[in-house]
């Protein structure tokens, strides 16, 4: 197996083992449980958490997550787009600070007629932030542990039901042209909680009758075993807001917002409910969720 970090992308890390370097923290709540960094926006540990052994260097390599991506486009006309790119990262609310997250995301990407005139190239950049932070939200937070009464068990997988990583502002720029900002719905996301007519499924605990100890076992969101997920592909990703900037401009020059129905249905829909469990020698964890 080669070297992977949390995301199945190249690191070429030399630690030679595929579970990864883990936090835990007993009294947290829901998904922050476990964490892959336990480092504030100043380097400072969280409180309370503290490393599992046995953990394995998954982190991003910056240096390598792009590699096997398309470069460049070589025209036969002698021109070229050359598109690069940078880690992809998302806000860690707890830390306050960005993370790397899986894979990557243009940066910029050159179109040149190979005249030797820079001047002449056309330059986009892409920016991915909102209000001075990542803009990137994952889906679900990592989980790549979970408790078992008094144990905790590591996996080398993701449990999480998607690491799919959304982003809700993304901003293009040309240099002397100003900027373009686009904003996107991204509903149903971590750490939320409810969203329209939806709500996060708790996970619960149950016990046989053998009574035996709930140890590090607690009710949340976000936990082990997962509810599988109400589908919001269908809104994810759809353009809220655009506005135009010229360069070094203090306010926008025009901005156009978007509102969306649902179509069908009368609006009401169907409510099913869904149940599932998971157990781990004598704890048996479950989770209910609806759908409509």
């Amino acid at each position: 197996m080669s070297p992977e970090d949390l995301w199945g992308y190249y690191n070429a890390s030399a630690s030679g083992g595929p579970v990864p370097t883990l936090y835990f923290n007993s009294a947290a709540s829901h998904g922050e449980r476990f964490r892959i960094t336990d480092k504030d926006k100043n380097g400072a540990v969280l409180a309370g958490y503290s490393a599992l052994p046995g953990g394995h260097d998954r982190s991003v390599n910056a240096s390598t997550v792009y590699f096997g991506s398309l470069k460049r486009i070589n025209y036969p006309t002698g021109g070229y787009a050359q598109i690069n790119y940078e880690p992809a990262t998302y806000y860690d609310s707890v830390a306050q600070t960005n993370i790397s997250g899986p894979g990557i995301r243009v940066s910029s990407i050159v179109i040149s007629d190979s005249d030797g005139d820079p001047g002449n190239d056309i330059v986009s950049n892409y920016t991915y932030t909102k209000n001075q932070r990542s803009s990137g939200i994952l889906l679900y937070p990592p989980s790549f542990a979970f408790a078992d009464g008094p144990s905790v068990v590591r996996t080398a997988e993701n449990l999480a039901p998607s690491d799919e990583l959304l982003y809700e502002q993304v901003s293009v720029s040309r240099p002397g042209q100003g900027k373009s900002v686009y904003r996107f719905l991204v509903p149903g996301r971590y750490p939320e909680t409810a969203f329209s007519d939806w709500t996060t499924p708790l996970t619960k605990i149950s016990k046989d009758q053998s009574c035996s100890p709930i140890g590090n076992l607690v009710t949340g969101y976000y936990t082990y075993p997962f509810a599988p997920p109400v589908n919001y592909d269908f809104e994810r990703g759809l353009l809220l807001k655009t506005s135009v900037w010229k360069e070094g401009g203090t306010y926008p020059l025009t901005e156009k917002s978007y509102t969306y129905a649902r179509v069908g249905g009368g609006g009401t829909g169907v409510l099913v409910k869904a149940f599932r469990f998971e157990r781990v020698n004598q704890s048996l964890t479950y989770v209910v969720n609806e759908y409509k």
